[in-house]
């Protein structure tokens, strides 16, 4: 049902958005919206930065009551625009591991077992400069959903995002907002109409990302430079460190994620050394998971910290 002519200058005066776009989203992506629910959800995509065009928050309704849907994503990009923030780090917890929260000093102990075993839950740290971390752990088994199919295609990732959304929430104060997790039902987000003209919508401007390179295609070329010339590494070297013959076996999204992990060795300057051991620790590099490897990259940067070089 079309927001009625009359009510949409009331509803983009008192939302700061302009008539034009608060008629694109209700025709778009806020179909089922009252009057009242499209102000709120108007109001809480512009406090938070979100652009719903992107998918960045979500209305939609269970049970007759509306929910304002975000990702582990948005609740990132959310807490990214506070200028104190000052990280994420999270890992998925297996049978074999080495865990331990010491609560009392805000630190957590998280050591991979030699022989890794079946998930058991996550934990994650928030990090802001002005407050203590934020530190969370949940289980697996409480969040789990053997329906849902991302869930039975990527536990681990699923788990682990459970466990972020948590930590970033209550240390950036975000409210208002829910993930699917966070409510336990696995809701269809419809597809909605393609926008024409999405630079009629004025968001705040994106975050600056790190240095390490986000291209989604792989590129061999790219690949090799970074091992050989940047961080002198041999062929040999490079498939004893991944505990592959040969990398062409593997997966272009595993290179995609394990180029970024020795993108972060080259440009936070980690020894090799420490590289080493952290191989010991971990185990041969094939058999971590994107997700893995990505948090692996994160907890680099976090201890070898300031600005990446180059």
């Amino acid at each position: 049902m079309a927001v009625p002519e009359s009510k949409l200058p009331a509803v983009a005066t008192q939302t700061g958005w302009t008539r034009e776009q608060v008629e694109l989203v209700k025709r778009t992506v806020a179909k089922e919206a009252t009057d009242d629910e499209l102000k709120m959800f108007l109001y809480l995509a512009s406090q938070y930065g979100l652009d719903p065009f992107k998918r960045e928050i979500v209305f939609t309704k269970f049970q007759g009551r509306p929910s304002f849907i975000t990702t582990r994503d948005g609740y990132l990009k959310i807490a990214m625009s506070d200028p104190d923030f000052d990280g994420l780090q999270a890992f998925v917890v297996r049978e074999g591991d080495e865990f331990e929260i010491i609560a009392e000093e805000f630190r957590v102990h998280h050591k991979f077992g030699v022989k890794r075993g079946k998930i058991i839950g996550a934990w994650a740290a928030a990090y802001h400069k002005k407050r203590k971390p934020v530190i969370c752990y949940v289980e697996f088994d409480e969040y789990y959903k053997s329906d849902w199919n991302t869930w039975k295609q990527y536990p681990s990732a699923m788990i682990q995002k459970v466990a972020e959304a948590f930590v970033l929430k209550r240390q950036f104060n975000i409210s208002g907002l829910v993930t699917r997790e966070e409510i336990g039902v696995d809701i269809d987000i419809p597809e909605f109409e393609r926008v024409d003209n999405p630079q009629s919508m004025e968001r705040p401007a994106e975050q600056p990302t790190e240095k390490v390179s986000q291209k989604t295609d792989f590129s061999w070329t790219r690949f090799w430079t970074v091992v050989k010339r940047d961080l002198k590494l041999s062929e040999d070297d490079i498939h004893a460190l991944a505990g592959v013959n040969s990398l062409k076996d593997m997966r272009q999204d595993w290179l995609m994620a394990f180029l970024r992990l020795l993108e972060v060795v080259k440009n936070y300057n980690v020894p090799r050394d420490a590289l080493a051991e952290d191989v010991k620790a971990l185990g041969e590099f094939k058999n971590l998971s994107i997700e893995e490897l990505n948090n692996y990259a994160s907890a680099l940067k976090l201890e070898y910290g300031g600005e990446a070089n180059g």
